[in-house]
């Protein structure tokens, strides 16, 4: 399986092409999954819900490995 990779959330407008896309907000690594839809009103309905299981992926990459040299 291929690595995913999310955008950052930034201060740019960004396109969601399909249901279930995600997205990486800030430094922290938390994944939301972001759902959209025109309403018959024809107002734009977003539906963002945490990932937990992609939140948790991303957060293990950022851990770094601390490793002590003796002199």
């Amino acid at each position: 399986m291929a690595r995913e990779t999310y955008p950052d959330a930034g201060d740019e407008f960004f396109r969601i092409l399909h249901r279930g896309w995600r997205l990486k907000c800030c430094d922290c690594a938390l994944i939301h999954r972001i759902d959209a839809r025109v309403a018959s009103d024809g107002r734009i309905e977003l539906r963002i819900i945490r990932d937990h299981r992609a939140t948790s992926a991303a957060r293990r990459k950022l851990k770094k490995r601390v490793v002590l040299v003796e002199e």
